[in-house]
C-alpha cells in the first residue's frame, strides 16, 4: 500500500475515533423512544465498526499495524473473554449479549468499546 494511502487511512481512523468517543455523547434524536441511549449507541457502533474495518485493512497490508502483545492487551482480552462467558451463561443470555433499547449496555457494546 502506498504511503499516502496509509497516511490518509490513519487520519480517517483518528477522525472516526475522535467523533465516536468525544462527539457521540452530544447526539440526540427526539424521534426515538429512548433518545438518550439508543441512537447514541447506534452511532457509536457505526463509527467504531468503520474505524475497525479501516484498521483491519491496514493490519492486513502493513505489518507495523498488527496488534502486539502487552499487559494491557492481555487484560482487555481477558476482560472481554470473562464478560462474554458471563453473558452467555447468564439467566437471560440474549438480553445479556444484546441488551435492550433502554440501556444498550450488553456484551456487544463492550466489544465495540474494547
Amino acid at each position: 500500500m502506498e504511503q499516502n494511502t496509509v497516511f490518509f487511512i490513519r487520519k480517517i481512523i483518528l477522525i472516526l475515533l475522535v467523533v465516536a468517543f468525544l462527539l457521540v455523547p452530544l447526539v440526540f434524536w427526539h424521534g426515538v423512544f429512548f433518545p438518550y441511549t439508543f441512537i447514541k449507541t447506534l452511532v457509536f457502533y457505526a463509527f467504531t465498526e468503520l474505524a475497525f474495518a479501516l484498521w483491519a485493512a491496514l493490519a492486513v497490508t502493513q505489518k507495523e499495524y498488527r496488534p502486539r502483545w502487552s499487559l494491557v492487551t492481555g487484560a482487555v482480552g481477558l476482560f472481554l473473554i470473562c464478560m462474554g462467558a458471563a453473558s452467555v451463561m447468564g439467566a437471560d443470555a440474549p438480553k445479556s449479549i444484546w441488551s435492550d433499547y433502554e440501556r444498550m449496555f450488553g456484551f456487544i457494546t463492550w466489544l465495540h468499546a474494547g
